[in-house]
C-alpha cells in the first residue's frame, strides 16, 4: 500500500506561502533560497520529522516547485507529510552503502536546477538551523561562482502572520494547554514533588490529544521559581513555596504556551504586589495590542505597570515573542519580532504572540503569568483562557 499522505494543510495553503516568500525573493533579486531550519522547512513543505540531527534542506527556486534534500532513512516522513514529490535522498560517507554526504547533496541539487553560475543569486539561511559553521562554509564553497547572501528575513516575515488554518491548530493546542495548567495547579500540595506535578501535566496533555511538546512542561518550585529556566528536579514542595508552571500542548507542531504560578500558603505583600502587577501587565498588552501599533508602544504601556517593582525584582524586558510552529529546544519562533520598547515594527493581523510576564526575587521566588494571543483585525484575543492570577493553594 505504501505510506499514506497526511498533509497538515491543503496544497493551496502551501502554494500561498511559497508565493509570499517568492515575493520577498523578487524584492531581493534572488533566484533561489536554501532553507535549513526545521520550522521554515515545515512551513514551506509540510515535512514533519523528528530527526533533527541529520541535515535537511529545502531549495526554493523562483520558477518551479521546491526540492527537498533529505537523509535517506527519513524518506517515509517526506512521503507522509510533504505536498510535493521532488525529494532528493542522500547517504552519509560512513553508511553501510556509502554516499556523498549531506552538503554535497544540497550542492548537487542546486546545480541540477541550473543555479550555480555567476548569474545566479542564492539566499542561504545563515542563522540557527540545520548546518554547523563548517557545513555552512562547505555549502558556500560548493555553490562556486554564484552570488550567495543571507536570506534573513524573507521567510521569517511571511511566517509572522498566521493563516486561519494555522490559528485553528493553535486554538486546539490552547484548549489542551489550559486543561493541563488546571490539572497541574490542582496537583500542587505540600509534600508533593515537582516531578509528580510534571507527570500530571504530561498525562493531561497526551490524554487530550497533544503531541510530544517541543519543550517542557516546566515545573519550578521554591527557589527554583526564582531562578529563570529551572524546572523539576525531584524537589519536595514546601509551605510558602511559589511553584511556576509553563506548558504548551502541540497540535500538528503548533503550540500555545501558558505560564501560571501557585503559592502554598498566603503570599507576602511583595508577592501579592508582583502577582497583581504581572497580571495587569498581561492584560495591558491584550488591551493595547492591535494592527498598526508599534510593538515598542505596547511594551512601554505594559512596562509602566511593573516599573514600580523594578529593579528589586528580575524581569527580562520582553513582553511578547512569536509562537506557532514549535521545534526543540523551544516554542519561541525566531522571526525577528518581539514586544520590546525598542522595536518600532508594527503589529499585523494574524500575528500570534506569547506574553511572558515573569517577576522574580532572584533565587527565592517567582510569579510568572502569560497568555498566548492572536492579533485580530480590531485588537487582540487571548487564545489561552486560564485566568492570569496567582493561585493561592491551601
Amino acid at each position: 500500500m505504501g505510506i499514506p499522505r497526511d498533509l497538515a494543510f491543503d496544497v493551496a495553503e502551501f502554494r500561498r506561502r511559497v508565493d509570499a516568500v517568492r515575493a520577498g525573493m523578487t524584492d531581493r533579486r534572488l533566484d533561489a533560497l536554501v532553507v535549513l531550519s526545521p520550522g521554515s522547512i515545515n512551513y514551506l513543505s509540510g515535512l514533519d520529522d523528528n530527526s533533527l540531527s541529520d541535515v535537511t534542506a529545502l531549495i526554493l527556486p523562483l520558477e518551479r516547485d521546491p526540492v527537498l534534500v533529505l537523509f535517506w532513512f527519513e524518506a517515509g516522513r517526506a512521503q507522509n507529510t510533504c505536498w510535493f514529490d521532488d525529494v532528493r535522498l542522500y547517504r552519509a560517507p560512513n553508511d553501510p552503502i556509502p554516499g556523498e554526504g549531506a552538503v554535497a547533496a544540497v550542492v548537487e541539487a542546486v546545480h541540477s536546477l541550473g543555479l550555480g553560475s555567476t548569474k545566479s543569486r542564492i539566499g542561504v539561511e545563515m542563522g540557527p538551523g540545520g548546518l554547523s559553521p563548517a557545513e555552512h562554509q562547505e555549502l558556500i564553497a560548493g555553490l562556486g561562482e554564484a552570488h550567495v547572501e543571507d536570506s534573513w528575513p524573507i521567510v521569517e516575515v511571511v511566517r509572522r502572520t498566521k493563516s486561519p488554518a494555522e490559528v485553528a491548530y493553535m486554538r486546539r493546542a490552547a484548549a489542551i494547554t489550559d486543561a493541563a495548567i488546571e490539572a497541574g495547579t490542582r496537583a500542587l500540595a505540600i509534600g508533593a514533588r515537582d516531578t509528580e506535578v510534571g507527570g500530571v501535566i504530561l498525562e493531561t496533555l497526551h490524554r487530550l490529544g497533544s503531541e510530544t511538546s517541543c519543550l517542557g512542561p516546566i515545573v519550578a518550585a521554591g527557589w527554583r521559581s526564582g531562578a529563570p529556566h529551572s524546572s523539576f528536579a525531584r524537589q519536595e514542595i514546601r509551605p510558602g513555596d511559589t511553584v511556576f508552571l509553563e506548558v504548551t500542548a502541540q497540535v500538528r507542531r503548533y503550540t500555545a504556551p501558558l505560564m501560571r504560578t501557585g503559592i502554598l500558603g498566603e503570599p507576602t505583600p511583595e508577592q501579592a504586589r508582583a502577582a497583581e502587577a504581572g497580571a495587569a501587565a498581561v492584560q495591558v498588552v491584550i488591551d493595547t495590542a492591535r494592527p498598526g501599533i508599534a510593538a515598542g508602544d505596547v511594551a512601554l504601556a505594559a512596562g509602566a505597570v511593573i516599573a514600580p517593582l523594578l529593579p528589586g525584582l528580575v524581569f527580562h524586558g520582553n513582553f511578547g515573542y512569536p509562537v506557532g510552529l514549535g521545534y526543540p529546544p523551544t516554542w519561541s519562533e525566531r522571526l525577528g519580532f518581539q514586544l520590546r520598547p525598542d522595536n518600532r515594527q508594527v503589529l499585523e493581523t494574524g500575528m500570534t504572540l506569547h506574553l511572558p510576564v515573569s517577576l522574580r526575587k532572584f533565587g527565592e521566588w517567582g510569579i510568572c503569568q502569560s497568555h498566548t494571543i492572536l492579533i485580530t483585525e480590531t485588537g487582540a484575543e487571548a487564545l489561552t483562557r486560564a485566568e492570569a492570577r496567582l493561585q493561592v493553594i491551601g
